[in-house]
């Protein structure tokens, strides 16, 4: 019993390692002969971590956080900031990199200095759960110039692939960063303020002015500066929205000055405050491009680096508080009327609403009539008085006059 029992063993142990050492690598070898991209997707479908290291250039290092079942990118290198969805495109990007055949192996070529590999122009690394997964670009083929050599580091054949997979993955930090100036949920915005700074005219004085726009606990927004005043609440929700759109189209690195940008004594500040949140959003609004008259100079004091906008961006972005007013000339409805007094001339006709309740196939329903009360004997044609009502709280005010020759002011703005 013994010894069948030892025989069985041997029988078991010769078929593993002629599975370990012959059928394999065998498989391997196949596998590796019909690939079709360097990295399958299945191998990086969990990235926590992504380095790329170029040539010369300063590495890139991009970190996943987890927060519960959502997940967050983060440059760590060479700068501190939030990653867009650029990463996750990239890594895409790796999973799909198509082999266009094998230049050859470590161990079948002695020349290997010719691919690159020593010195090589891009590497990125993907850190996974079961692993790090490396791989690394060297030369250009030289009979194909759309081709260049790439070989993963856990592997010794080197695969020739399309050279656009390069600049598809050695991207720097800006173009994988996210390119919101600030990212918020508007409803979640309690507070806001905007100040921004002009020379009265005729002067050479500059002045700052702070408007405020509170909401309230129903969630109406009011302005309490300059004037204490109502607001219109689409006008706020498409400022909102506005702020949250700005996109950069370039980051530059923070000027030793900050008066070279305009930014020292920015025309315009805008902050928004979280009721959650210890720190407003802050955007500061510089100067133009010198070089192109159409961009401007914007920061987020929250990060280093200087973003650079469209300027078409910044052109709705409210400055006044006349923008938040209210347009409409009564800010009543029809159905809280009550009582109607105008003069035409020196005659002043009134005019009440009046409620009655009727049956109608034995339900109560209510009517409303309006009656004129003076002058005495004059009649309103059916549906007359609702017509002219209609027209009343329709109408808008088209813009707004200063009162105050005080304020009454030229305001030269910088953009």
């Amino acid at each position: 019993m013994r010894w069948s029992s030892t025989i069985i063993l041997g029988l078991l142990a010769a078929l593993m390692a002629l599975f370990l050492f012959v059928v394999e690598p065998l498989l391997r070898k196949e596998e590796k002969e019909t690939r079709k991209v360097v990295i399958s997707r299945r191998e990086i479908m969990d990235v926590s971590k992504v380095r790329i290291a170029r040539l010369g250039k300063p590495t890139v290092v991009c970190e996943r956080v987890k927060n519960g079942d959502r997940s967050r990118w983060f440059i760590t290198e060479p700068v501190k900031v939030e990653a867009g969805a650029e990463v996750e495109g990239m890594i895409g990007v790796a999973g799909e990199i198509g082999v266009d055949g094998i230049a050859g192996t470590g161990r079948e070529i002695s020349e290997l200095a010719r691919y690159g590999r020593e010195d090589a122009p891009l590497k990125v690394l993907f850190e996974t759960p079961a692993g790090p997964i490396a791989i690394a670009f060297g030369n250009n083929s030289e009979v194909r110039k759309d081709i260049i050599f790439v070989r993963r580091e856990d592997e010794a054949e080197v695969y020739m692939v399309s050279k656009d997979v390069v600049e598809q993955l050695g991207k720097d930090h800006n173009a994988l960063r996210k390119r919101q100036v600030i990212d918020y949920e508007t409803h979640r915005i309690e507070r806001a303020t905007i100040s921004r700074t002009y020379i009265r005219g005729g002067t050479k004085e500059e002045f700052e002015e702070q408007i405020e726009l509170v909401k309230e606990k129903e969630g109406k927004w009011r302005m309490t500066a300059p004037v204490a005043m109502e607001v219109d609440d689409l006008q706020i929700a498409r400022f909102l929205q506005d702020m949250r759109n700005l996109h950069a189209d370039d980051f530059l690195p923070a000027p030793e000055k900050p008066a070279d940008f305009g930014l020292e004594k920015p025309q315009l500040k805008v902050a928004l405050y979280e009721k959650e949140r210890k720190a407003p959003y802050v955007v500061h609004f510089g100067d133009l491009v010198k070089e192109s008259q159409t961009k401007m100079y914007v920061r987020n004091p929250e990060i280093a680096d200087v973003a650079v906008i469209a300027r078409e961006r910044f052109d709705p972005i409210p400055k006044e508080a006349n923008h938040f007013r209210s347009r409409n000339v009564f800010s009543v409805m029809m159905d809280g009327m009550q009582r109607l007094s105008l003069r035409v001339g020196d005659v002043v006709v009134l005019i009440e609403r009046e409620e009655k309740e009727r049956e109608v196939n034995g339900k109560k329903v209510k009517e409303v009539s309006w009656v004129v009360r003076s002058p005495e004997g004059m009649v309103v044609q059916k549906g007359g008085v609702e017509q002219f009502l209609d027209r009343l709280l329709a109408l808008r005010i088209a813009d707004f006059a200063e009162r105050d020759p005080h304020n009454a002011l030229v305001h030269h703005y910088r953009a």
